[in-house]
């Protein structure tokens, strides 16, 4: 990840963190495009897989479909397909992503992600047999901690990527009424909290991330350095024990 993180001052380094199984997956944002050989020249890059994301500034076009699904040997989809891709992608730009083997460079999967989709986007998801599942984080309520300044500190790394990325961290408690807007049924939710101060390991990657985030929230004026040093030193407390991110899991099925 440092490997990565390292060739541009810019970059931010961030992570899915699952309240079960720990660290899932690692991402680096590489503020701004990049050469594809600097990307995968970079020392110490482990020779798997990895995911390249990349943001396109037009929307999805028949000729660019045609240039990029092919590149794992795709299909293009039919006119049907095509046309309910467009309607669910932004007209000013998408998101394109490659899974590439990085010692050969053979692209094994290619994917066009929806992203900034409008409220009440979700209808096709009723038109599908299988049951839908969606899965995204929280943060909890920082006014129910007892420990202030550790919740404020959460709260401003859930701020600073909303400020940077436009990402925002509430919308997987709206998933449940999304999902019945849709005409889904049988819907059901279930949380998962991450909790900070009663692991070890768990809160080296919790350092680690607050250790990340540090100049972010600094530049941004969301917290200072003191701040900062103040609520992390609460993981050196044994008695600390705090909740941080809840994973919100949904589902529900189409009426038969």
């Amino acid at each position: 990840m440092s490997a990565w993180s390292s060739l541009h001052d810019g970059s931010t380094e961030l992570c899915d963190f699952d309240a079960v199984r720990g660290l899932v997956k690692t991402w680096v944002h590489l503020d701004g495009i990049r050469p594809l050989d600097e990307v995968l020249d970079a020392p110490g890059i482990p020779h798997d897989t990895a995911n390249l994301y990349f943001r396109t500034r037009e929307g999805l076009t028949p000729e660019g479909a045609q240039r990029l699904l092919p590149l794992s040997r795709a299909e293009v989809p039919d006119e049907a397909t095509f046309r309910d891709m467009v309607a669910f992608t932004a007209p000013d730009g998408h998101t394109f992503s490659v899974t590439l083997r990085v010692a050969t460079g053979e692209i094994e999967r290619v994917g066009i992600y929806a992203l900034r989709l409008p409220a009440g986007r979700l209808r096709r998801a009723a038109e599908a047999d299988a049951p839908r599942v969606l899965r995204g984080t929280v943060a909890t309520a920082a006014s129910a901690s007892p420990c202030p300044r550790f919740a404020e500190l959460l709260k401003a790394c859930r701020q600073l990527p909303a400020r940077t990325h436009g990402t925002d961290h509430s919308w997987a408690r709206r998933i449940p009424a999304a999902m019945a807007r849709s005409g889904l049924t049988d819907i059901g939710m279930t949380i998962r909290v991450a909790v900070c101060g009663t692991d070890e390991k768990a809160d080296a990657f919790w350092r680690r991330c607050f250790a990340r985030a540090t100049p972010g929230l600094i530049a941004t004026g969301l917290m200072t350095a003191e701040q900062i040093t103040a609520a992390v030193a609460h993981l050196d407390d044994p008695a600390f024990s705090d909740t941080a991110w809840m994973m919100v899991t949904c589902w529900g099925r189409r009426p038969s």
